[in-house]
């Protein structure tokens, strides 16, 4: 089993850089270990709060972001991880001092694959209450993966983006 404990840094890949254009307008803020990003573009307006999961090297591992949308009601999880996974085996998320849940994999592209679904009222209470959330998957190269993601400043940017 290969284990990462590792400290959240922000890539700011989110919807700034998406929507960075001359008539788009982009807000950024800094939530202790999460980023709020909401930008606007044309009367579509796309917001998220995210943190990335770096490796010792400096690299992105994975990403978590709960995304709005002003097309969209419900708030949209996601989970951003390497690809070369166990799809089958989906991912384990666990909170702590709370539930675990067992997220499918939605779809992969080059990058990544992600777990990408509506944002359910158990999950986002745990992701509140919680410092740190710890995801577990099988890499079909490195065997089981588990890496830490500190949920600090998650619900002041939920509340950020919620007031959006």
């Amino acid at each position: 089993m290969r284990t990462l404990c590792l400290g959240s840094l922000f890539l700011g890949l989110g919807a700034g850089a998406v929507f960075a254009q001359a008539d788009s307008t982009v807000t950024t803020e800094t939530y202790r270990d999460w980023l709020y990003n909401c930008a606007t573009v044309a009367n579509e307006t796309r917001c998220e709060v995210m943190s990335n999961l770096m490796t010792t090297e400096g690299a992105v591992f994975a990403q978590m972001s709960v995304q709005t949308s002003n097309e969209t009601s419900a708030p949209l999880f996601q989970l951003a991880v390497p690809t070369f996974v166990d799809l089958k085996r989906g991912v384990s998320l666990s909170i702590e001092g709370g539930q675990s849940f067992d997220l499918a994999f939605s779809f992969c592209n080059a990058q990544a694959c992600f777990v990408a679904e509506p944002l359910s009222d158990p999950l986002l209470d745990d992701l509140k209450k919680a410092n740190r959330a710890a995801l577990k998957l099988r890499s079909m190269t490195n065997g089981t993966i588990e890496a830490t993601f500190s949920l600090l400043g998650f619900s002041a940017a939920f509340e950020r983006l919620d007031a959006d």
